[in-house]
């Protein structure tokens, strides 16, 4: 899977612009947790329905150790929420660590 990478530091992550946050089931339910280091931001790309879908992937729920757990984390979640089987108009384009 191919995607940037980068890094993005706590203060400048708006809650209100993420779509989703993974918790411990994996789902999308419930409240966000405060973002900190450890965190992943998570930006896929739906060619079908033409959107962008920020998401969260905490460290305290899925424990991802790098940019690319993060990713898969996010992108399994998302096609379980939309009801996708994956495909390629569906995509990860970008993964941020949080930092403090």
């Amino acid at each position: 899977m191919a995607f940037e990478k980068g890094k993005v530091r706590k203060n400048n992550v708006l809650l209100e612009a993420i779509d989703f946050a993974i918790d411990t089931a994996l789902s999308w339910e419930g409240t966000y947790p405060k973002v900190d280091k450890g965190d992943y931001i998570v930006i896929i790309e739906n060619d079908f329905e033409g959107e962008t879908t920020p998401v969260l992937v905490s460290r305290r729920y899925t424990s991802p150790e790098n940019h690319e757990e993060a990713a898969e984390i996010a992108l399994d979640a998302y096609n379980e929420r939309k009801g996708y089987r994956g495909g390629s108009s569906v995509r990860v384009v970008r993964v941020d660590a949080v930092m403090k």
